[in-house]
């Protein structure tokens, strides 16, 4: 199999959490919670259907005041 050199842009993806999120942290009740992605392959994206997390790792959690539109983009 041949490969060529092609430029693809990395891009953030975020995912909205379809669970209760108050069962992760109760301050997390009524919100819309995401999860954020980060991938090298973008073609990709449309077949994704879930976001997989470790119950070993820790993750953080963090509150946009608004919708980010600097750099970079998210999806």
């Amino acid at each position: 199999m041949e490969y060529e050199n092609d430029l693809s842009p990395s891009i953030w993806v975020r995912f909205r959490l379809m669970s209760d999120a108050a069962a992760i942290d109760p301050a997390l009740a009524e919100r819309a919670v995401y999860g954020l992605i980060w991938t090298t392959t973008p073609w990709t994206i449309p077949a994704n259907v879930a976001i997989a997390f470790n119950p070993k790792f820790e993750y953080a959690q963090w509150k946009w005041a608004a919708r980010c539109t600097s750099w970079p983009p998210i999806y």
